[in-house]
């Protein structure tokens, strides 16, 4: 299925707790359906690897891409356009 896709991590993030010298160690694994070609929709689990950590944590998301090259080039058809003679 090209519009599903598997993720997987393995990192460690900064723990919050200044008085802490241990770093949280996580795992993570997840699902993201693509609805389109700008919206993704995921979902996820995270583990903890070590006690700092917490046991786990549920996630999801919602991504909508904004389609920035399209908007450049029509743009830039509009710049080349005009009598000013503006060109990038």
């Amino acid at each position: 299925m090209e519009k599903l896709t598997l993720v997987a991590n393995v990192g460690v993030d900064r723990n919050a707790d200044t008085a802490s010298q241990t770093n949280l160690a996580l795992i993570l694994g997840g699902v993201v359906y693509s609805l389109s070609d700008a919206v993704d929709i995921d979902f996820g689990v995270k583990g903890g690897l070590n006690d700092v950590a917490a046991d786990y944590s549920l996630l999801a998301g919602l991504t909508v891409s904004i389609l920035i090259d399209s908007h450049i080039e029509y743009a830039k058809t509009k710049i080349r356009k005009t009598k000013r003679g503006l060109f990038f």
